[in-house]
């Protein structure tokens, strides 16, 4: 203290003593400012013992004896003085100065108490004083001494905003970010550290705030930032102490962020340096950490090994963590010897429950679940809701592997109340609950728990929940969706992986993608060659393989089991092997394969299907008097209500194709009167018709069918059947009773399913017989009343051509416009417009007809009306004498048709060429309707009237007689006879 707060005082004050008292006080305080500390106490002393006033001179003369004391180290001298000062000048303005050193006195004494009451009596009474934030300083040290952060931080804080008057600026940001560590907010705590390093740069308490920087980081898990903290260059230069705490500090942040190798050497280091020292132990202890997090289990268990001998925490930690690195190198043996002697050693452990429960968890891996049962059974009740959570899944585990499904979901409910909300603990004891309630087959509940996890996007065993989730839906027999769920497992990924693989091969198989189930089948079979499902997979491969008509492929993955020694049926595989070689088209190896069959699987269904197959393939291959045989032999051997009836009509085509026809017509009939349910009635129907038809006996057929009808009123299909009635009327060209039939069965089964083409059918017998009006009125019924049914684009198109052909050009454009609008998409389409074209001729629009024409062939490539719409084309260019244009039109369809389009274009061809003048190419045009289309009986009789015309305009008369000599026999009363007679006389004429 100088004499500068002398200097304030009134100079009044000396002459109020004597001469003799003002020269020892000027003596004592210029002993005081030479630093004579113990002369300026003695004369401060001799002045205050003259009688003189206590007042602000004495006072002066008080403060300035106690600080002598206080600059000489005689703190208890100057602690009276000052407390002096304090107790009898309550107005002095030294007061707070004997205040404040009186304080700095008291902390220094260690009397926390007693300073912050003078702190505290200058802080309310003195906050104008130039050291007024010091003191406030100096209140938060008091209560940082005594480990009140909270009201310490408050003071710091205050001193902090009261910077003028704080001379401790840093200082009190130090202790502030203490203050935060001290209350676990680090992230606070690093921001005052990193204020005090770019506020005050190189101050002494830099280097400390540096580490404290990293360290908050650290502690408030910024791990990266720490490490930037902790590497800088100025900590190779670090005092021993502080550099142990900052590498200690840095090789666990790197741990934490991952860097194990870096983390290790970090910690070595530091070992090297503080081996044998409290230190060295956390550092080795580190090192087993990082062992440990690389899976280096066997290093871990050695470095922990080496710690436990102590008393300490770390011994403590490393004798659990040794048992749990043996645990995870399946080195059981060991484990269970050290979790028995940590639990034994360590019973108030904080590691003690999950200690037992690493033990449970190695009794399982070595079989024991009696007494891994028992260890979690004691541990369900745990005080811990973590170890209760954890004891409960793995109670709900064991009990779930040996079907006690309601004790283990009665865990797994525990489990998921006690565990801590969107913890892995949870979802793991919600996973157990929902894939528990599957095996009970409880779906419902299994999807919405399963469905919740995956709902949270949690990334805890995904690949269980989307594998059970696909299994539900499967289980329902949704199998797209399980596709989607199988799918997002990746099948190198373990026991679940494998099986998502197997359950996607199998749902794509039930959807009857068989190309995409042969792919997956054939991926389980590489990558899980040894599995158990090994030989099912095979068998659907090859299954597969047959659906896709890889017949060859599937026939050598049959030829492949039936060589193996899986336990399977190969009676089964040889009769699917025997379907693979008959596709192949090796119909004697089939056969031959399934002649063992019918050996090997005597009395059994397998036996049949084997003896039926072997006449199926006997007839399929037109090999009708063996499939006979084969039938004949089956029918000895079998009574079998779903396959005799399949016999009995194959036996009754048989003899048909022989052209046995009454044979064929007694195995119709047997059809009819055995079996008047099956699906084969229908059929029966058909053949019973024709080979009466054939013998000429077609009424006795509808006798038959008839008497068949009557006497089975109530069959499934009677509808069908009696609609079946019609049509053979209608086949057989006998329109009136196809009309009659049809008009009652429009009566007797007015709600039949197929009554849209009954009502279709009678317009088209109305039709044929020429009567146009009620042919028009069944095709509108059959558009108004059954507009959802596909014979309504049907009727739509026969009513056109009704009105086209009366001439009804308006109706006829309002019925095809309607048909395209209602439905675009229908096959009935391209003839629609066709139609379109056709009705664009006849009202004189050629123009717009030929574009019509050409859009039906763009739109409709290879269909039938865009070739048919090509000859319109045709026809046009040769109308118009464009004869290369109508040649390339005739020409294109010709060459690719064989059908009746072909025969018109054919003849058009030729009619083209005759026109254009090119009269060879006019004969081998028709001459080829001959040659290809000669079952066209119109066609080839209007080639030869043509023909004859090119061979008259050729002078070549001779050809042309002996061409119309032919066609006159050939048609001796229609017109084209007549028309070759009226030629034939004409020419004779001539000579």
């Amino acid at each position: 203290m100088r004499l500068k707060y002398l200097i304030i005082l009134p100079a009044l004050l000396f002459f109020m003593a004597g001469a003799q008292t003002t020269t020892d006080y000027y003596r004592a305080v210029k002993y005081y400012q030479d630093g004579r500390y113990y002369e300026a106490y003695q004369v401060f002393e001799k002045f205050l013992k003259i009688k003189i006033p206590e007042d602000e001179l004495y006072a002066s003369t008080k403060f300035y004896s106690s600080e002598a004391l206080y600059n000489l180290g005689q703190y208890g001298g100057a602690m009276a003085g000052y407390e002096y000062l304090v107790n009898k000048f309550q107005y002095s303005s030294f007061r707070p100065l004997a205040l404040y050193k009186l304080s700095l006195i008291y902390i220094y004494k260690g009397l926390i108490e007693q300073a912050r009451v003078r702190l505290m009596t200058f802080a309310r009474n003195y906050q104008g004083m130039s050291n007024y934030g010091s003191v406030l300083f100096y209140i938060g040290e008091t209560y940082r001494y005594e480990k009140d952060y909270t009201n310490a931080l408050y003071y710091y804080e205050q001193a902090r905003a009261n910077r003028p008057t704080n001379k401790y600026r840093v200082e009190t940001l130090f202790y502030i970010g203490e203050c935060y560590e001290y209350t676990n907010d680090f992230a606070r705590a690093a921001e005052i550290y990193e204020s005090i390093l770019n506020d005050f740069p190189d101050n002494p308490f830099s280097l400390s705030a540096q580490i404290k920087l990293g360290v908050s980081y650290f502690k408030a898990g910024e791990y990266e930032k720490a490490i930037i903290e902790l590497m800088g260059p100025d900590f190779q230069n670090l005092p021993e102490e502080k550099k142990k705490e900052a590498t200690l500090i840095l090789a666990s942040s790197l741990f934490h962020t991952g860097e194990y190798a870096k983390a290790e050497a970090e910690f070595r280091k530091l070992y090297t340096r503080e081996k044998g020292s409290e230190t060295g132990r956390e550092a080795l202890y580190g090192i087993g950490w990082c062992k440990f997090q690389t899976s280096d289990h066997d290093s871990a268990a050695v470095v922990f090994g080496m710690l436990t001998s102590g008393k300490d925490s770390i011994a403590e930690g490393a004798s659990f963590w040794q048992a749990e690195a043996y645990r995870y190198k399946a080195r059981f043996k060991e484990a269970l010897a050290s979790y028995n002697f940590f639990i034994s050693k360590y019973p108030a452990s904080k590691y003690f429950e999950v200690a037992k429960t690493g033990l449970g968890l190695t009794l399982i891996e070595t079989g024991d679940l009696k007494q891994a049962y028992d260890l979690f059974f004691g541990m369900k009740n745990s005080l811990d809701p973590g170890i209760m959570a954890k004891a409960n899944i793995l109670l709900g585990e064991l009990n779930s592997n040996k079907r006690n499904y309601v004790e283990a979901i009665t865990n797994f409910e525990v489990a998921t109340q006690v565990a801590p909300a969107n913890s892995e603990l949870r979802t793991r004891g919600l996973l157990g609950l929902g894939v528990c309630y599957f095996l009970m087959e409880s779906y419902d509940k299994a999807f919405d728990i399963l469905r919740d996890i995956q709902g949270k996007r949690t990334n805890f065993e995904p690949d269980i929940y989307n594998f059970y989730l696909g299994e539900i839906f499967f289980k329902r027999g949704k199998f797209r969706e399980a596709l989607d769920y199988y799918s997002k497992i990746d099948p190198e990924k373990g026991d679940f992986g494998k099986l998502a693989l197997y359950g996607k091969a199998y749902a794509y198989f039930n959807i009857k993608d068989y190309q995409n189930a042969k792919f997956t089948f054939l991926d389980f079979i590489q990558k899980f060659p040894k599995d158990s499902r090994l030989v099912d997979s095979r068998i659907r491969l090859a299954e597969s393989y047959y659906a896709t008509r890889d017949f060859e492929a599937s026939a050598k993955v049959y030829d492949n089991l039936l060589k193996g020694d899986g336990s399977v049926d190969k009676n089964l595989l040889r009769y699917n092997y025997a379907l693979s070689l008959y596709n192949m088209g090796k119909k004697d190896d089939a056969i031959k394969e399934l002649t063992r069959v019918v050996k090997d699987a005597s009395g059994t269904k397998l036996e049949e299907n084997s003896r039926f197959l072997i006449g199926w393939i006997y007839f399929k291959s037109q090999d009708y008097d063996k499939a006979i045989a084969s039938y004949n032999d089956f029918l000895q051997n079998s009574d079998d209500s779903t396959i005799v009836p399949i016999v009995f009509y194959n036996l009754g085509d048989s003899y048909y194709n022989l052209e046995e026809f009454g044979r064929a017509a007694r195995y119709y009939e047997m059809v009819l009167n055995q079996y008047p349910n099956s699906s084969q009635v229908y059929d029966a129907f058909n053949g019973l018709f024709f080979s009466y038809f054939a013998q000429g006996l077609q009424d006795t057929a509808f006798i038959l069918i008839d008497q068949f009808l009557e006497s089975n009123p109530k069959l499934k299909e009677a509808d069908r059947l009696f609609l079946k009635r019609a049509e053979l009327f209608f086949s057989a060209g006998d329109f009136s009773r196809a009309k009659e039939n049809y008009l009652s069965f429009i009566e007797f089964y007015p709600a039949s399913q197929y009554l849209s083409e009954a009502y279709y059918w009678l317009g088209k017998t109305y039709q044929a017989n020429g009567e146009s009006a009620q042919a028009i009125n069944s095709f509108r019924w059959v558009i108004e009343k059954f507009d959802t049914t596909s014979f309504a684009p049907l009727a739509s198109v026969e009513l056109a051509n009704v009105f086209l052909d009366e001439g009804s050009l308006e109706e006829t454009g309002t019925v095809i416009d309607s048909a395209l609008a209602k439905y675009p998409k229908d096959q009935t389409v391209p003839e629609l417009k066709y139609l379109k074209g056709l009705l664009l001729l006849a009202k004189g629009d050629t123009l717009s007809a030929y574009d019509q024409f050409d859009k039906v062939i763009n739109d409709h490539v290879g269909n039938q009306f865009a070739d048919k719409s090509y000859i319109e084309k045709g026809r046009i260019e040769l109308h118009n004498r464009r004869y290369d244009q109508a040649v390339k039109a005739f020409l294109s369809v010709s060459q690719r048709r064989e059908d009746i389009i072909g025969a018109e274009a054919q003849y058009m061809l030729g009619l083209a060429y005759f026109a254009k003048g090119d009269n060879k190419d006019a004969i081998t045009a028709f001459v080829r309707v001959e040659t290809v289309f000669a079952e066209f009986n119109d066609w080839l009789a209007k080639s030869y009237l043509k023909l004859a015309d090119v061979y008259i305009k050729m002078k070549e008369n001779k050809k042309a007689i002996s061409i119309l000599e032919k066609l006159a026999e050939k048609h001796p009363d229609d017109d084209y006879g007549k028309e070759a007679k009226k030629k034939l006389k004409d020419l004779r004429r001539k000579k």
